[in-house]
Order: C-alpha cells, then sequence, then structure tokens
C-alpha cells in the first residue's frame, strides 16, 4: 500500500518534521505521549522507526524518478 493511501504512514512521515523528532524517538515518544496515540488513532501496533525511514525513502526516489 503506498504511502498516500495510508493516512497513518503519510502521519508519521510528518510529525516528525513537525517536532524535529527522528523516527527512532517518535517511536519511543508514541509509547508516552497520549496526543501522538490520539493523533494517530490509538494503534495497538506502531510500525518501527526502519518502517518509516523505508517509507520516505521511497516517496524521495519516486519523486526524484519524476523529474
Amino acid at each position: 500500500m503506498g504511502v498516500y493511501r495510508n493516512p497513518l504512514m503519510f502521519k508519521m512521515i510528518v510529525l516528525p518534521q513537525c517536532h524535529g523528532l527522528s523516527d527512532f524517538e517518535l517511536e519511543k515518544q508514541y509509547i508516552d505521549q497520549i496526543y501522538l496515540r490520539k493523533f494517530l488513532g490509538f494503534l495497538d501496533y506502531i510500525p518501527d522507526n526502519t518502517t518509516v525511514c523505508s517509507s520516505r525513502k521511497r516517496i524521495i526516489d519516486n519523486a526524484k524518478k519524476k523529474k
């Protein structure tokens, strides 16, 4: 499923940029911060930092191919 069809992954890519968090810090903050769980949808499972990183890389690579 592409990131644009997956609102959770889109939020997880944008959120660290807004709050100055690394992907690893986002994963840790999700466990501690209720507002992040509400924003992301109270998930029992959160994609780990490598999943978020690989999704971001795929978006960047696709954008470069379109140029």
